[in-house]
């Protein structure tokens, strides 16, 4: 689940010892007996302790629901269990068990001709209805307090058992009864697995040849592009999206696992990277969104970022962000142009669901980890990326846009030293603005209190003057490569315990004891700590200014 569940398992525990029935702590009510004023306390919490845990599971509920925790879908399993627990506090009142019974059934009754108004997949609807058999048992051979435990069970179960499902919203479900989506099918587990550098950046090449049939676009901000249908737009719901491995198996048969509305790509070859010696391995690159592979087609190379994890709005933000580019092309901003394309590849697991993918040409360079790991003995090289990397962050700002995830592994470094940044899931554009982040980017490149709400232009100031600083720290110093970087990969000199805790932080000292524009540097870096993560202090151009 996405918020820090470990935080809130003491909670549902404290919840948990509410619901026991409080009236057999007898030792309790004879040791406030005497004191008048704690046992009214007592008696009031005793009455009214079940709507205290369905009031605070409620507002957990609503709060998961407006931050995008559940989707529409999962939280009427989780209101089922709340509407459980009240029915323990009011049928209370009644008089008669039968009558208690009665009006019990007839409430989950309307629970569950609600869902069936609402959801229209048959199989969707065998599940909730399953909901009611344990509570109807409950309610026939316990006494109707009891009701409260399978309440609470199902709410807890809705909450942190994570399937496929789990995120989806109501109108998604139902595309499986539209004809839209298959049968799902159970979630796999499985480990993340370490995140590989790529060695090369990508471009855009020419647009694979689309299905000619024409369909309506649907009305929104940002429209699909030509030849992609409503229903191509649609991600895959309701289904486990498929892993590193999944895609590797793929790649072995291109006839089969990619659509035939991309003849080029299925004749494609498949290029291993060279760097990674593992038998059988042809991923060239992978990360905690996608696995990259670089294909070869007569003679021209490409790459295809294929997506292991559902991302909300994954669609509507590639369109965007590519539209965002295309119009920043005179530029000549550092950026890749790429292709997004909703439905191109197909794995073993599930051969009826086409999934998207990123489709870009490629340009072969080092990150900029290498790159400074090879040219520790040239000063002016370190000097004159530091200068290039500059100017090219001061445009892309000046353009209103945002990488939101500079680090060493998203800046290649071509032969000729021209710069590109990949990887572009957590940039942000204009039309993005008022949104929330999509993710955080690398601890070690990023302000110790950036959350999803820090998203604006300015969200890469402080991981240019990361960068920036380092380039020129270590022409002066190139002993500081090797005593601070050590060969790791997700950062440069610096970590995330030097920006929360800079007093004590080697490398901190070290920088300020040298002169001049890197002192300088290290200073901004000081006072950026103190400001909010968008502070405009450290913005390129004040840089640039120093």
């Amino acid at each position: 689940m996405k918020p820090a569940a470990k935080l809130l398992i003491p909670l549902f525990i404290l919840l948990l010892i509410i619901i026991v029935p409080v009236q057999t702590l007898i030792s309790v009510s004879l040791l406030l007996s005497g004191m008048l004023y704690l046992s009214a306390v007592y008696l009031l919490f005793e009455q009214y302790h079940i709507i205290l845990v369905a009031a605070v599971l409620s507002g957990l509920l609503g709060y998961s629901l407006k931050k995008g925790y559940f989707g529409s879908h999962r939280v009427f399993y989780a209101f089922f269990g709340v509407v459980l627990l009240m029915l323990t506090f009011f049928l209370g009142y009644v008089h008669t068990a039968l009558y208690d019974e009665i009006l019990a059934i007839a409430v989950m009754a309307s629970l569950e001709a609600v869902y069936f108004l609402m959801v229209g997949d048959q199989m969707a609807r065998a599940w909730y209805l399953l909901l009611c058999a344990p509570a109807l048992f409950v309610l026939f051979a316990f006494p109707l307090y009891y009701l409260s435990f399978p309440g609470y069970a199902v709410f807890l179960a809705s909450f942190f058992i994570r399937p496929t499902a789990r995120e989806l919203s109501i109108s998604e479900v139902n595309l499986k009864s539209m004809g839209i989506q298959t049968t799902p099918r159970k979630t796999r587990g499985g480990s993340k697995s370490a995140k590989t550098r790529p060695s090369g950046a990508m471009r855009t090449p020419p647009r694979q040849k689309a299905s000619s049939q024409s369909q309506p676009q649907p009305k929104q901000k940002t429209q699909a592009p030509p030849g992609i249908s409503l229903v191509d737009d649609i991600l895959p719901a309701n289904v486990a999206w498929p892993s590193q491995s999944d895609y590797t198996k793929a790649m072995q048969n291109m006839g089969f696992s990619i659509s035939v509305q991309y003849p080029q790509m299925r004749t494609s070859r498949v290029i291993p990277n060279p760097f990674v010696k593992l038998p059988g391995n042809i991923i060239y690159s992978s990360g905690n969104y996608g696995t990259i592979f670089k294909l070869e087609n007569s003679g021209s190379a490409y790459a295809l970022k294929c997506f292991t994890r559902r991302k909300t709005d994954l669609n509507k933000r590639y369109y965007a962000i590519a539209k965002a580019l295309k119009s920043q092309a005179g530029n000549g901003l550092a950026f890749v142009d790429f292709e997004y394309l909703p439905k191109v590849i197909r794995t073993f697991r599930d051969p009826a669901t086409f999934f998207p993918a990123l489709h870009m040409e490629w340009v072969e360079g080092r990150t900029l980890n290498t790159f400074i790991s090879q040219q520790l003995s040239k000063k002016d090289a370190l000097r004159g990326m530091a200068d290039t990397f500059l100017k090219e962050m001061i445009k892309i700002r000046q353009a209103g846009i945002a990488h939101g995830d500079i680090s060493g592994d998203n800046i290649v470094i071509s032969d000729r030293g021209t710069m590109t940044l990949v990887d572009y899931d957590g940039m942000y554009i204009p039309e993005f603005a008022g949104s929330r982040a999509q993710e955080l980017g690398h601890d070690h490149f990023q302000h110790p209190g950036r959350t999803a709400v820090t998203y604006s232009e300015g969200l890469d100031n402080f991981s240019v003057l990361i960068t920036y600083l380092t380039l020129l720290a270590v022409a002066e110093n190139p002993s500081l490569w090797n005593r601070y970087n050590k060969g790791d990969q997700d950062c440069l000199i610096f970590r995330k315990s030097d920006y929360t805790d800079p007093s004590n932080s080697g490398v901190m000292k070290e920088i300020l004891r040298i002169k001049g524009r890197v002192k300088q540097l290290a200073e901004l870096l000081e006072d950026a700590l103190r400001h909010d993560p968008l502070w405009s202090g450290c913005d390129p151009q004040q840089i640039a200014k120093l």
